[in-house]
């Protein structure tokens, strides 16, 4: 039996009794001495050895999952007395489970946008805030002995910044707006993807954070002084604000990696928007061999359309309860988009997952925004141990022990003076 923080709708950490055991089919997690919950599947229970804390921890409440519930998922482990990485997802390839899913079996797999899949301190699994932590088996990513378990903290959010800018592919000029936790780490795969793929790419960062100044160019910034427009904006800021920004400095695309959980623009689901890698794209850049959807207040247009598209028009949630999912949906406004992303009550989209919204007879969202989500947790040690690691373990700034959570959150949503990353390990002491 352990102790441990877990949070609650309000926001609030408060300290329960939690006992994790294994059974022959899977984990049952007891809390205060009453079952919570059984997850089947092929589960180890690891020895948690540290876990940072992120921007979306502390939105947890904002997000559409239950609470209360134990957070955390930038993990490191111990398993068989080897440290190893986290992978959040837990879908049916975690397990080797036989399934037709072709997002984990697929030709062309998205693991992580399995429909089943639970997420690791975000979805029904406990997170990594807690002396152990419950992970299926085929989500442990052995660490090498170049990358240190501080290191080891930040492969998660690394793995999701350079998967950001895979998917965002800039080139010429490219500004990250909030350079603060993500966008440091985002610059600096920015540095790594321009020499990897030998680009003429100039990076600027920006923060009101002039104590970071040196790092952010240590990290790869060639520039820290917003100056005219970009080429591909960036958006790590973590604020509702960030989007209109970013917007009116865009040229060709703005990038979005924030979830907040909070409305933007007019619309409420940009996190879902981020979690399910949906892009907004212009009608130009359209794929022509997509599966369309019309909204009925567009039905006028469906003639044009139909010349270039296979076009299905019908009310979003008949065509939800259809099963039919799509490439893309035509719609007129920001109030249409949140009914595309979330028809019903289920947190499931009418576009399949990397689908496109397309914005028709308006002049709002004429600019290309792309999301990511995780990214590829071997491609980024790949990466990491072609780069000095000295360099992003200088973000690790601050450690705490899990009975200091609540301080440790609070130093985290304050990023105050030298406080830029923070680390919680079950002992007072480094591991």
């Amino acid at each position: 039996m352990f102790r441990a923080y877990e949070m609650h709708a309000d926001g609030s950490l408060q300290q329960q009794q939690f006992e994790y055991i294994q059974v022959d089919n899977g984990v049952q997690v007891w809390r205060n001495g009453i079952l919570q919950s059984h997850f089947v599947g092929d589960y180890v229970i690891c020895e948690t050895v540290a876990c940072g804390i992120c921007s979306t921890d502390i939105a947890r409440p904002f997000l559409p999952f239950p609470l209360p519930q134990i957070v955390g998922h930038e993990i490191v482990v111990r398993h068989n007395q080897e440290l190893a990485v986290v992978e959040i997802n837990d879908g049916h390839w975690s397990h080797n489970q036989p399934s037709k899913c072709h997002f984990c079996y697929g030709s062309n797999t998205m693991r992580t946008q399995c429909p089943e899949r639970l997420t690791i301190g975000i979805n029904q699994l406990p997170g990594g805030f807690a002396p152990k932590t419950i992970v299926p088996r085929n989500n442990l990513i052995s660490l090498p002995s170049t990358i240190s378990w501080k290191l080891g903290c930040l492969i998660e959010p690394f793995a999701a910044a350079l998967h950001g800018v895979i998917t965002s592919a800039p080139n010429d000029t490219v500004l990250v707006l909030g350079a603060g936790r993500l966008g440091m780490l985002t610059i600096a795969a920015l540095d790594l993807y321009r020499n990897e793929h030998k680009l003429n790419l100039k990076i600027t960062a920006s923060t009101s954070h002039t104590e970071y100044h040196a790092l952010l160019k240590d990290l790869g910034a060639d520039s820290l002084e917003i100056d005219g427009v970009y080429d591909t904006v960036i958006d790590t800021t973590g604020s509702p604000n960030g989007l209109e920004r970013a917007l009116s400095l865009a040229i060709r695309q703005v990038h979005l990696k924030s979830t907040h959980g909070q409305p933007m623009l007019g619309m409420t689901h940009w996190t879902e928007m981020v979690v399910d890698e949906i892009s907004i794209i212009p009608l130009d850049q359209l794929n022509r061999k997509s599966t369309c959807f019309l909204m009925p207040s567009l039905t006028h247009l469906q003639p044009r359309l139909l010349q270039e598209f296979d076009i299905t028009v019908l009310d979003p949630v008949k065509a939800f309860e259809s099963g039919k999912r799509f490439d893309v949906a035509f719609c007129q406004t920001m109030k249409e988009a949140d009914q595309l992303l979330r028809p019903t009550k289920k947190e499931e989209s009418l576009l399949r997952p990397r689908g496109s919204l397309c914005f028709l007879e308006t002049k709002e969202m004429q600019k290309r925004i792309t999301t990511s989500r995780c990214g590829d947790f071997k491609t980024a040690i790949q990466m990491l141990d072609k780069t000095r690691n000295e360099r992003l373990e200088a973000l690790v700034t601050h450690i705490y022990s899990m009975d200091e959570l609540e301080t440790a959150f609070q130093a985290a949503k304050r990023q105050l003076g030298s406080c830029i990353k923070v680390i919680v390990t079950p002992q007072h002491h480094s591991p």
